[in-house]
């Protein structure tokens, strides 16, 4: 009997979320036990501690190695600086800049999947291009439609046709002379991570609240099927929002089921539609940001440190704008990430959004980024 109970607490150690020498040292001390002669009281007793002590390291194990909000309780993680570029310049970042964000803040909360968590760690991703161009002025045709054939499986297309420009409308400041005429519409390439599909038959959604308009989307994607995401994130967001006309802009990502993991997905690797004044969807743009290498998840910095620093002024962008700003003018805070002009990561950002006074007695709502990984991490390159 008592052998055939080690035998069951060994086959549990396998099920253990752990490495495989940690758990055959943990077999080899029960096999160890096994050889020795107990007393029948002490022997439970011994039975249970060690099934409480297995369970508790099971559950451990689990959360430490799988979770991104992991904190490390058996040795101290030592991070490597974030060297950045001192060459600043004036500029525009690559992925969530917007400019006046209207004046109605019941519009600004949208679907961004990430919980703000002040004692996560948050991935940042070097970006392997930072000093090389995104355009493809340099590359062969061969190359150009080894891009655009990757853009078709990303737009779920196989049925196309290569096409170039007409040679008099071609200029410099088309990104490529070469597309994919396709059903749906035509493929073309607006930089080396960006692909873009502009729609045949626009369509229609109307001007409606978040809500309607990711209803409409569904609907959307379910007919056209240009997306092949099952059950994906859509998030519907405010951009340039100054009159009546439309101010939604909509953006579709992978769930994950991480809530960090959603949030690289959200930022760095998604679908945007683009949505005219009428409310109709008039191109769809991929997003697929070069950010395989990962540097390391950085803790991040409170939402109060964060808003000291832009009351200092010390925010990333708008660049070099001196101007005192007063926190209790910020409608509203979300993490977002961004490879700014001439650095080297893409980062994790506070991006407040802060009320505006015009001279006329007017008001706006702009964005403020302010980085979100902590001070001590970064050092900049002499």
């Amino acid at each position: 009997e008592n052998s055939n109970m080690y035998k069951k607490y060994i086959e549990e150690i396998d099920k253990i979320y752990a490495t495989s020498t940690y758990k055959e040292h943990l077999k080899q001390v029960m096999i160890e036990k096994q050889t020795k002669i107990y007393h029948l009281p002490i022997f439970k007793i011994a039975v249970s501690i060690v099934s409480c002590l297995l369970l508790i390291l099971s559950v451990f194990s689990i959360y430490y190695f799988n979770s991104d909000h992991n904190v490390s309780f058996l040795s101290k993680h030592e991070f490597s600086p974030l060297l950045i570029p001192n060459n600043l310049s004036p500029g525009y970042g690559g992925l969530g800049l917007v400019g006046h964000l209207g004046n109605d803040t019941s519009l600004f909360p949208h679907n961004n999947p990430y919980t703000i968590d002040e004692h996560d760690r948050l991935p940042v991703y070097e970006d392997r291009n930072y000093n090389e161009s995104i355009y493809m002025s340099d590359y062969s045709d061969e190359e150009i439609i080894a891009l655009l054939e990757k853009a078709a499986d990303v737009f779920n297309t196989n049925d196309y046709t290569i096409e170039h420009l007409q040679e008099d409308i071609y200029s410099s400041v088309v990104n490529s002379d070469i597309y994919l005429n396709a059903d749906y519409g035509e493929i073309d390439l607006l930089s080396k991570y960006k692909f873009r599909l502009c729609l045949k038959e626009p369509h229609h959604i109307g001007i409606k609240t978040q809500k309607e308009v990711e209803q409409n989307i569904l609907v959307f994607l379910e007919e056209y099927n240009l997306i092949d995401i099952e059950d994906p994130l859509i998030d519907v967001y405010i951009t340039n929002h100054v009159d009546d006309s439309n101010p939604w802009r909509v953006r579709i990502s992978r769930k994950t089921g991480n809530e960090i993991q959603d949030l690289i997905e959200n930022q760095l690797h998604y679908y945007e539609l683009y949505i005219d004044s009428s409310g109709t969807v008039t191109e769809i743009v991929y997003f697929d940001m070069d950010a395989l290498n990962k540097v390391d998840n950085y803790p991040i910095k409170s939402i109060d440190t964060a808003l000291k620093q832009l009351e200092d002024g010390s925010f990333i962008y708008p660049f070099n704008r001196k101007e005192i700003i007063d926190s209790s003018d910020v409608a509203y805070t979300e993490i977002v990430y961004d490879c700014f002009d001439t650095r080297k990561y893409y980062m994790p950002y506070y991006k407040f959004y802060v009320k505006k006074q015009f001279d006329d007695g007017s008001s706006y709502y702009y964005a403020y980024y302010v980085c979100a990984i902590q001070e001590k991490y970064i050092e900049f390159e002499k």
